[in-house]
């Protein structure tokens, strides 16, 4: 499957990095039956008009399904993790039914909110892959960049969730509805950001005896919220 936002029937022509993915980690070539998603739930059949690396010709042409948006969303806030680890948590949240992601600037955090910033493209990017990996036909969001005290004054969904090593776990009810997740940095959050949560009506949870990094917890986090919910 290839993404194409705002896909619809008709004649598509593909940028460079989209034609090498479908290219060359799809191998596909010219005249090969194609599936498109436009992001917002719609998958289409198309065929592939011509097809190279700087650029591929697309037919999209019937409408194979729409899927409505979920139900219950589901809300990463994530702190901002250096080198890869942030793009390859993300992308592995996506796999794991998350729809909602903020990358949040903690205490901790080694990057100013400027910095964060400066990673939006490359994060849109690997959303989007991982997005046509695991067929989501609903493109997660991508929040503006907040520090965690504007986190804790939005809190868009019913009920909020924050990790932190220790605390009891959230057992195997979880309520219905919006859900968001907070994860820490390497360190985790402060005791001051601790009892900001608590002040606001945060969950604080954990997930058992072991201490994951910060690039594991968001994985373990979804995974278990998954299992409780069906997978639903």
């Amino acid at each position: 499957m290839i993404l194409i936002n705002y896909a619809q029937p008709g004649h598509h022509r593909l940028g460079p990095e989209p034609s090498h993915h479908l290219v060359k980690v799809l191998r596909k070539r010219a005249g090969d039956a194609i599936e498109c998603c436009d992001g917002r739930g719609s998958l289409y059949a198309g065929v592939i008009i011509s097809a190279d690396t700087r650029g591929c010709d697309l037919e999209i042409r019937d409408l194979i399904t729409r899927l409505e948006p979920p139900l219950a969303r589901l809300h990463l806030y994530l702190a901002y993790l250096k080198g890869d680890a942030l793009a390859n948590a993300i992308a592995r949240s996506v796999e794991l039914g998350m729809t909602d992601v903020t990358i949040i600037q903690t205490q901790r955090s080694q990057a100013s909110l400027t910095r964060i910033g400066e990673r939006i493209p490359h994060l849109e990017r690997a959303i989007a892959g991982a997005v046509q990996q695991c067929k989501q036909l609903h493109l997660p969001i991508l929040h503006a960049a907040c520090t965690f005290s504007d986190a804790l004054k939005a809190q868009p969904c019913a009920h909020t969730i924050l990790l932190h090593p220790g605390a009891p776990t959230f057992g195997d009810k979880l309520p219905q509805g919006n859900l968001a997740v907070l994860i820490g940095p390497e360190g985790g959050f402060s005791d001051e950001e601790l009892a900001s949560a608590r002040a606001s009506a945060v969950c604080v949870a954990g997930l058992g005896r072991l201490i994951l990094r910060a690039e594991t917890a968001p994985l373990a986090a979804l995974a278990a919220i998954q299992q409780v919910r069906g997978w639903a």
